[in-house]
């Protein structure tokens, strides 16, 4: 078997030693007290104790991780990884989107900026060069 996903062209992957493991949980454990304390668990933390907290971490937790996760692996399934993974480029353009929506932050002359500099981007890189990007792709295989 080749390399790396098994093509026997690409590299081969080191497999880390004993000792790096060794090591690693090693430096978890001397960290764990500052996770504990950072949890609120001592100390004076930042844990939530309050209903309202915890729907507010509940919320940030779903909608900023889980709903965007789904929807990309909605995207996987209904156009396939290649344009859906375009997408993922304008992930700073809908944070900013909702900013001013959700938040009433203000829209400035340099967000403008970054959607044209995203978008162009965007069409820069997925545009057919000299012809259909289908042949383009099938060409090069």
């Amino acid at each position: 078997m080749g390399g790396l996903l098994g093509h026997p062209e690409a590299p081969r992957v080191p497999r880390p030693s004993h000792g790096a493991a060794v090591r690693g949980h090693r430096d978890d454990r001397r960290l764990r007290p500052a996770a504990v304390h950072g949890l609120g668990l001592i100390g004076h933390g930042h844990f939530p104790t309050t209903a309202a907290a915890w729907t507010s971490f509940a919320g940030l937790a779903v909608l900023s991780s889980v709903l965007p996760f789904l929807a990309y692996q909605y995207g996987v399934k209904m156009v396939g990884p290649s344009i859906a993974s375009i997408f993922l480029y304008f992930l700073p353009v809908y944070g900013v989107a909702f900013a001013v929506v959700f938040l009433g932050e203000a829209f400035r002359p340099y967000h403008a900026a970054g959607f044209v500099l995203v978008t162009l981007g965007v069409v820069l890189a997925t545009a057919p060069i000299g012809g259909s990007r289908v042949a383009a792709v099938a060409g090069s295989s």
